[in-house]
């Protein structure tokens, strides 16, 4: 076991990928296209999920797929996507570790004519990407928190997990609450509010100080499910839980169980395996040379228990 740890431990280091469908660092086996997948990081059940579904779409279209992961690192997805074009790899998809961080490679790609599909979140220079696929996440802020209004009608004191900030999804989640707040944010006041980084450890820290506090509050609004997994852990530690309501975005199958049990009150669908089929679509026409939509936002959907069966699996 140590010795594997190592192993993970330079992996991670010098960015090599940790996952290979058929692994050589130029050319594919017989001549087969191969793409590369680059992910943000590992650390909860959807990117996990997303880069599971790229590599399933990338074996059934018969394509070997490399997976790096960036571990939140912007410059080391940057590295990554040169390392991709001196490798010879045909295509690139991405779910972006930065809004404004990984500028520099999307335009290596771009010059080296190699497509790059952004999938989930965007970058600034997205224009200069081959194709952008991801959520309506300012719809999907703005349908939780009416959620959060009709629970509470009279108002409620929130505390608010934001994910990495400055992400353009975390930036788009809150646009979305701000939006169904409009003209009442008297009566939904963020008694507190703090970066959780999309992680449920983090989340779990930040909840477990404002409990201790004492100050009342009545909704934990996170703009993921990791860390809607962290404050349940931190509010049933404390004794609290069923007393405080929280609220997560993507659908994990670990946050619907809760909501199937009432524990967590209500989450949004992310289809993260419809943006991997189509990011590995579009990637490979893009290869082709074939036309591509140049931007696709998916829709977003509310999840309670009322509708929780048509979630779970």
């Amino acid at each position: 076991m140590r010795k594997v740890g190592m192993v993970l431990l330079v992996f991670a280091i010098l960015g090599l990928p940790l996952f290979a469908g058929g692994g050589r660092d130029r050319g594919g086996a017989d001549g087969a296209i191969r793409i590369a997948y680059l992910a943000p990081h590992q650390k909860n059940e959807y990117q996990v999920g997303l880069r599971e579904y790229v590599e399933k779409y990338a074996r059934e279209a018969g394509v070997e797929c490399v997976v790096y992961d960036a571990d939140q690192d912007p410059a080391r997805m940057v590295s990554q996507i040169e390392q991709c074009i001196a490798a010879g790899i045909k295509g690139i998809i991405t779910d972006p570790a930065s809004y404004e961080g990984i500028t520099a490679g999307v335009l290596a790609a771009k010059r080296a004519g190699v497509p790059l599909v952004l999938v989930h979140e965007d970058v600034i220079n997205k224009e200069d990407a081959t194709s952008f696929i991801g959520q309506n996440f300012v719809n999907g802020g703005m349908q939780k928190m009416q959620q959060v209004m009709r629970d509470f009608p009279n108002g409620a004191n929130l505390a608010v997990l934001y994910g990495e900030v400055g992400n353009k999804a975390q930036i788009a989640i809150n646009e979305g609450y701000r939006e169904a707040l409009k003209g009442q944010e008297s009566k939904y006041p963020y008694v507190f509010d703090g970066e959780g980084r999309w992680a449920a450890e983090n989340a779990l820290d930040l909840v477990s100080a404002w409990l201790s506090s004492g100050r009342q509050i009545d909704a934990i609004v996170c703009n993921n499910d990791g860390m809607a997994i962290g404050a349940l852990q931190a509010v049933t530690s404390a004794g609290k839980a069923g007393q405080i309501m929280i609220y997560g975005l993507d659908a994990q199958q670990d946050v619907c169980a809760e909501i199937n049990k009432g524990v967590i009150r209500a989450t949004i669908f992310s289809n993260s395996e419809e943006e991997a089929k189509m990011g590995v679509e579009t990637v490979l026409k893009a290869i082709r040379g074939e036309p591509v939509q140049k931007e696709v936002l998916l829709p977003m959907e509310l999840v309670t228990k009322d509708n929780i069966n048509r979630y779970l699996k």
